[in-house]
């Protein structure tokens, strides 16, 4: 994120007209630049993993990487991700069984074991690094992504008859009228 807000920065300072506002235009170029500059041992573990099949392998990668959780399990990864990824492509998703076998080949070192798992049905990107450079590889293609953290909770609400009043008390001292000095 650091790269892209300072590609983002050189940007709008070189240039020719005074920018008030940032585009979009701006961030994909920012993240283009960005990518550009990643060290390139990023750039050749992510371009072993996908060098066979490109779109089918590398929509695969965007959809583990799609979501704050580190380790996902593989069937949530293809129907809260994978599916949406390539309905806004406008594709048509592969079906569970070869997405299950793309992720098994992106495990193996033919691959560059770019993702691995400690238990059956979960992935996780085998460096956190790599994870970045997938998310920024999916922006640079116009690919939207899920937030990079969790998302906060609703604000609670004070108001109403669900507002917590504090503990009941199970005495209630007696109430004094001023004036005439009884109890009431």
């Amino acid at each position: 994120m650091h790269l892209i807000c300072e590609k983002l920065f050189w940007l709008a300072y070189r240039d020719d007209d005074v920018i008030s506002e940032l585009t979009p235009d701006h961030y994909i170029l920012a993240v283009r630049n960005a990518l550009m500059g990643v060290e390139a041992r990023l750039r050749n573990i992510y371009d072993q993993a996908v060098k066979k099949h490109m779109d089918e392998y590398q929509e695969v990668l965007w959809a583990i990487a799609d979501h704050f959780e580190l380790e996902r399990n593989s069937r949530t990864v293809y129907s809260n991700s994978y599916e949406r990824i390539m309905a806004d492509l406008g594709r048509t998703p592969l079906p569970y069984d070869r997405f299950s076998s793309h992720i098994t080949l992106l495990k193996s070192a033919r691959h560059g074991a770019i993702i691995c798992s400690s238990r059956k049905d979960w992935v996780r990107f085998s460096e956190n690094l790599v994870r970045g450079y997938v998310r920024m590889k999916a922006e640079s293609q116009g690919v939207r992504l899920a937030m990079e953290h969790e998302p906060s909770p609703d604000p609670k609400r004070s108001w109403g008859k669900s507002a917590n009043t504090g503990v009941a008390p199970l005495y209630s001292p007696p109430r004094y009228n001023f004036g005439s000095g009884r109890k009431r």
